[in-house]
């Protein structure tokens, strides 16, 4: 048992492999996820649940969100792959929704009741929350598709910003197109994001005048 390095689409990837218990607290984590780093350039983490404490299925422990602080802050990206079918916690439940639709960590489920594979958990680290490549490293605004998702959020907050206040039904569709999430009755002055994409608006919503977000987050 250990980390096993490969390559997918040229891209590291470190595998962490059960049945030892190698991630029992955050400091473990995320000595791995360095270690990972370190001897491969990986920043994306596949991980046998096996390998993993059961304290971090165990939500009251607080040992998931600590390890997720620790992982977000060093942007790692994580998907903890086998099967979860013996948990009955309705919040783990919640949780484990929840993760599999965000882009930073997640807890695959293979189809037909199989449990989920190392494969899959690469799918998911390998897909952003809007289905775009996800590159491991430091951020790099220079990617092609960071680019092309940029100038995209650009040209569509001056569309928006060239609207007037009763063109609703206008200025809602461009701003769904623009945001990753728009909630209901928001109203937005003129604006300007970054990326757009990155950025969830929840219901109710005032933003002022040049209201500009800096969304460069993966």
């Amino acid at each position: 048992m250990g980390i096993q390095y490969w390559k997918q689409d040229g891209i590291p990837v470190a595998e962490l492999t059960g049945p030892e218990k190698r991630i029992v607290d955050a400091p473990s984590a995320l000595e791995l996820a360095m270690t990972a780093r370190h001897e491969a350039g990986a920043s994306a983490l596949l991980v046998d649940k096996a390998a993993v404490a059961e304290d971090f299925f165990i939500l009251s422990t607080g040992l998931a969100g600590e390890i997720l602080e620790k992982f977000i802050q060093y942007r790692i990206k994580m998907a903890v792959y086998g099967d979860f079918s013996c948990y009955t916690s309705k919040p783990l439940r919640d949780f484990i929704y929840e993760s599999n639709h965000g882009s930073d960590f997640s807890l695959p489920r293979a189809g037909r009741g199989a449990p989920a594979s190392a494969a899959d958990g690469w799918k998911r680290v390998r897909k952003d929350d809007r289905g775009g490549t996800y590159l491991p490293g430091l951020f790099a605004s220079e990617e092609p598709e960071l680019v092309e998702k940029k100038r995209r959020a650009h040209r569509l907050s001056q569309k928006y910003n060239e609207t007037f206040e009763d063109d609703a039904e206008v200025r809602e569709a461009i701003l769904r197109e623009l945001l990753g999430e728009l909630g209901k009755a928001c109203m937005l002055g003129p604006v300007r994001f970054h990326y757009g994409c990155h950025t969830r608006v929840g219901n109710h919503c005032f933003m002022n005048f040049n209201f500009t977000v800096q969304d460069d987050a993966l």
